[in-house]
């Protein structure tokens, strides 16, 4: 899991060949974009446009991917918090479905940690990382706008 400002995410771009794109594409997304999938490289990489309100944390569930490395993206609104926790440890509630990509986890066994992605930031997480997303940065629900891009492991 990575968590920095888009404006300082070059560093990350080795980690992956398709990173450097992704992160031209967000830093040229117009915030008012509408909301929706975005074909950057057909299905090893696509943007998915998304707006609403947060949710409290236990409203939600930990998810991984097998496919795809999320990077999740804050374009508006308040932001977010998105909880982690390592994958491993993590009991498995819904599993992969055929053909699909996401993979629901109970709680963690000890309590997740809590990343505060504002409009500006990235945070990756890959295959390994168990994410619980657009839960609420305070204690009341906010507007959140983000993008998440999808880029095949």
């Amino acid at each position: 899991m990575i968590l920095c400002r888009l404006a300082d995410a070059d560093p990350v771009a080795i980690l992956h060949p398709r990173f450097a794109q992704a992160f031209a594409w967000l830093r040229a997304c117009d915030p008012a974009i509408a909301d929706g999938r975005y074909d950057l490289a057909g299905d090893d990489l696509y943007a998915l446009v998304q707006s609403g309100t947060t949710r409290a944390a236990h409203e939600g569930r930990l998810e991984s991917h097998r496919t795809y490395i999320d990077i999740q993206a804050g374009l508006g609104g308040a932001g977010e918090t998105i909880e982690w926790a390592p994958v491993a440890g993590l009991a498995v509630e819904d599993d992969f479905q055929p053909g699909g990509d996401i993979r629901f986890h109970g709680p963690a066994p000890r309590p997740a940690t809590r990343l505060l992605v504002m409009p500006g930031d990235i945070a990756v997480f890959w295959p390994a990382d168990g994410h619980k997303p657009v839960c609420h940065p305070a204690d009341a629900p906010v507007p959140f706008r983000k993008v998440v891009v999808k880029v095949r492991a």
